[in-house]
């Protein structure tokens, strides 16, 4: 949790790279600035800020050069890797797509519900009104035959 900033701030800082460039970022700030770790200790485990070593640093970043812009080292690649996970990662992308669009169609009837359920209360409310203006008809047809029978006598 206490590196999610961190990795937030360089998600945003370097949105147009590629994971490649993006995991040295990383890599650079973990040698430069630290990075939170948990550290066993007599009394269980503490969070600390560390740095790593220069040996670290170096083998680490080889490892990044030798892979390509997303991530997969060139084992990864002879082994086909790269197209499983791409092929995993757009099916758990169209699988989000279709959850999201189903969130939007159950929203959407929702809103439909909620709109037919306002047009019938607007009819009622219509309904209303004109029994309401019948009624004053009414009075004022009772009130010109009460005013003409009074000039009547």
């Amino acid at each position: 949790m206490l590196n999610n900033r961190t990795g937030r701030q360089i998600g945003v800082s370097n949105a147009n790279t590629s994971m490649k460039e993006q995991a040295k970022v990383v890599l650079n700030q973990f040698y430069k600035e630290g990075l939170y770790v948990a550290k066993e200790n007599a009394s269980g485990f503490s969070v600390v800020k560390e740095k790593i070593t220069d040996e670290q640093f170096s083998y680490m970043n080889s490892q990044y050069d030798r892979g390509d812009n997303a991530g997969f080292s060139p084992e990864q690649l002879a082994n086909g890797e790269r197209k499983e996970s791409s092929i995993k990662n757009q099916e758990s992308r169209i699988k989000n797509q279709e959850s999201r669009i189903k969130n939007q169609v159950s929203s959407i009837k929702y809103q439909v519900s909620s709109i037919k359920y306002q047009v019938s209360s607007i009819k009622y409310q219509v309904s209303s009104i004109k029994y309401q203006v019948s009624s004053i008809k009414y009075q004022v047809s009772s009130i010109k035959y009460q005013v003409s029978s009074i000039k009547y006598q």
